[in-house]
């Protein structure tokens, strides 16, 4: 279910604005634009906003920015253009429909619609951005911790299942929408959290390192294997470019009951289908269509597989007579 909810988001090319694409030049279809916008987004449990579009208010009007709340005095500091520009609705309503919403800023906005934006460790324009990137590395420093209690009277399954779910607790206050019964083995890296969508019975190895400048979602019964990197974001090949900090992200989707195998690194824009098996140390550089065995540097398809739940597989029909 997951893994279908940013469908159209892995575009190869940049996001536009809806008024370059929609030839938006008049002030009245433009306006009219934005009125439509505004009633679209105003479905969005988190994020209310005002006529002007030029700031968001949660439902009490406090200052949260895990409820997509800004001040105006920030918006001043960091942007004063409208946060939600046209085309970039369709990602704005994804990320403010998710559990634990992201900054609202205009770097976000550009960060999760495909556009260039500036982020650098000696020169980062967005304080909000700054400052979720300050709580994920918090919530990595202690969600990594691992403080296993050592209590010989104690059953292994007991310390396990308490493990689990001490993690479990953890992991829904920061990630992005998360499905039933996650398992991740710490210690686990991410950017941001906000952006990354995990489907149910998810489960991790030690050390899942994910980039989530763009969206991340992975679908149902996902497995990953140790040192596995899934990364979002990227450089462009101009060196003034990279001088400059510029950054741009695609999203990254995996399907329902996928593996990825040990050391396993996908790259920004690819989709990997649904049921497929990315053997270890890949780099899946394209996407892999359903139900397929990838390999290799870059990974490329080697066989398919069944898909256990179609009526002519062989999977089905064993099923059938038990």
């Amino acid at each position: 279910m997951l893994a279908d909810s940013v469908i159209g988001l892995n575009s190869p090319e940049p996001v536009i604005y809806a008024d370059q694409e929609m030839g938006l030049s008049s002030p009245s279809r433009a306006a009219q634009h934005d009125r439509e916008l505004v009633l679209s987004l105003k479905s969005c449990p988190n994020l209310t906003l005002d006529t002007t579009m030029t700031r968001a208010l949660s439902d009490d009007g406090a200052d949260s920015r895990d409820s997509w709340t800004q001040t105006s005095s920030e918006m001043d500091l960091e942007d004063t253009n409208p946060l939600v520009s046209g085309h970039n609705a369709m990602h704005f309503t994804h990320a403010a429909r998710l559990q634990n919403a992201g900054p609202l800023c205009r770097e976000y906005e550009k960060m999760i619609s495909g556009q260039p934006y500036v982020v650098s460790p000696w020169a980062d324009p967005s304080p909000s951005l700054q400052g979720r990137k300050l709580r994920a590395r918090q919530f990595c420093a202690s969600y990594n911790q691992d403080d296993i209690p050592n209590d010989p009277k104690m059953p292994p399954e007991k310390v396990f299942q308490g493990l689990r779910n001490r993690r479990e607790k953890m992991l829904r206050t920061i990630i992005g929408e998360i499905g039933e019964q996650p398992v991740i083995e710490p210690p686990f890296n991410f950017q941001y959290g906000s952006n990354i969508s995990l489907g149910d019975r998810f489960y991790a190895n030690v050390n899942l390192r994910i980039h989530d400048s763009g969206f991340v979602t992975i679908g149902n019964r996902v497995l990953i294997a140790p040192n596995v990197t899934i990364v979002t974001e990227t450089h462009d090949k101009d060196i003034q470019s990279r001088r400059d900090g510029v950054v741009f992200a695609r999203p990254v989707t995996i399907g329902d009951d996928c593996w990825i195998g040990s050391g396993a690194t996908i790259l920004p824009g690819v989709t990997i289908g649904k049921g497929t098996t990315i053997g270890a140390g890949s780099m899946v550089t394209k996407d892999i269509p359903p139900f397929s065995v990838a390999w290799g540097v870059p990974a490329r398809v080697i066989h398919s597989v069944d898909d256990p739940d179609a009526a002519d597989s062989a999977q089905y029909k064993a099923a059938q007579h038990l």
